[in-house]
């Protein structure tokens, strides 16, 4: 998993025609915490999280997590 940080500018709801989308903004709120940013070069990565997920034979699960 790979933890970013967004500098989301601009923010436009995405209930808007098509052609007014993108005119002026840097990203759309797409509704339930989602925003698509449309420029690449604000969305900076900060984190890379490694996590294997263990099954016993008891079917409970245990997560091993690493943070690099």
């Amino acid at each position: 998993m790979l933890v970013c940080r967004v500098i989301a500018g601009r923010v436009r709801t995405a209930n808007v025609s098509a052609s007014d989308a993108t005119d002026g903004y840097e990203s759309l709120d797409m509704g339930d915490g989602e925003l698509v940013v449309l420029d690449s070069r604000a969305v900076l990565p900060c984190f890379l999280i490694i996590y294997n997920v263990k099954t016993t034979l008891q079917q409970s699960t245990t997560y091993d997590c690493h943070l690099r």
